[in-house]
């Protein structure tokens, strides 16, 4: 971060509001011959498509466009973030020297999700994602690094859908593990973080990864007939991008965004009160009936655009995403 401020020619901010709600800017001009510049240098605009495909309904959504170019730009810092774990570094070596396009993720809570690839060697990546799940991590988005029980296991053509068969990898949490070395925290704590984060991760992680021509697909889930499901909502033709809540946030990004992120902020602060409800216990007086209501789809979007030359970051709070934070957060308490 301190490398692309120091070879900066000029950073211009800006704030837009729009009937759609508010948009931020940020662009930052990079002197040519810089590290930085050079860094980003074979990175072209791209438009992001793959993230309107995936389906509607879940929690938090990311894409990327030209995801090869990106991963070799940031294949160093994940190689030195699993640097301690046995082969996971030789998994991103593999996705390193694999090309492909656009590529998509979804993610819920409790733990289930979708991502897709767009790839001409579609074999390779489900390789190196088997890779990554063999050293306990996911290189693909669907694990974490919490201790495990035992190794992973692998079930090679588990189930077939929609002419693809699907490999299985099964992962068992040792939540207990994870929170017994927390020094000072009581063992109440202790107990109510491990229940809590059971809720979210279920304890055991089922991924079904396989491929077609052109893609890879990993699927997360408790079990087979949540996968399908999953997989069938993404395969429909109407997921997010017949949306009215993505199309607002969407609309008011860039269309050659390099990456993009969007979050249902109520769904995702309903997550954190139910934390605060279960591990604070009374220590943090909640509301009762907050974080339970229901609410519309909306989406706090961010995206990133690395161009030869140039860095742009957008972050859009759409008038939907506020409208339900009030609705679920502030109006409960209004006379």
């Amino acid at each position: 971060a301190f490398q692309f401020l120091e070879d900066s020619k000029g950073i211009v901010g800006g704030i837009d509001f729009r009937p759609e709600g508010i948009v931020l800017s940020l662009d930052d001009d990079l002197r040519a011959g810089s590290k930085s510049a050079d860094s980003v240098s074979s990175i072209k605009p791209t438009a992001a498509k793959a993230i309107a495909k995936l389906p509607a309904g879940q929690m938090m959504y990311m894409g990327s466009a030209s995801a090869s170019t990106l991963l070799k730009f940031a294949g160093p810092f994940l190689k030195a973030m699993v640097a301690d774990v046995p082969g996971a570094a030789k998994g991103v070596d593999t996705l390193m020297g694999l090309n492909f396009g656009d590529s998509a993720s979804a993610a819920d809570i409790p733990l289930a999700g979708i991502e897709i690839r767009n790839t001409t060697d579609g074999a390779k990546h489900v390789e190196a994602t088997l890779e990554g799940l063999e050293s306990s991590i996911s290189l693909g988005g669907g694990l974490n690094s919490s201790p495990v029980k035992g190794k992973p296991k692998v079930t090679k053509a588990d189930k077939t859908a929609g002419g693809i068969s699907f490999t299985r990898g099964e992962v068992e949490l040792d939540l207990e593990k994870a929170f017994a070395g927390q020094e000072g925290l009581p063992d109440e704590k202790k107990k109510a973080m491990t229940e809590c984060f059971k809720k979210i991760m279920v304890g055991k992680i089922n991924m079904w990864v396989g491929h077609d021509a052109n893609r890879m697909i990993q699927i997360t889930a408790p079990d087979w007939e949540k996968a399908e499901t999953i997989l069938k909502e993404a395969e429909s033709g109407k997921g997010l991008a017949a949306q009215a809540a993505y199309k607002a946030a969407r609309g008011n990004l860039p269309d050659d965004a390099s990456g993009l992120f969007l979050i249902d902020p109520v769904r995702y602060g309903n997550l954190i009160v139910g934390l605060l409800k279960d591990v604070a216990g009374g220590a943090i007086p909640v509301p009762p009936g907050l974080g339970k209501g229901k609410s519309n789809p909306s989406y706090i979007g961010m995206s990133a655009s690395l161009h030869s030359g140039r860095i742009g970051a957008d972050l859009v709070i759409t008038s939907d995403s506020v409208r339900e934070l009030f609705n679920a957060y502030a109006k409960p308490f209004l006379p």
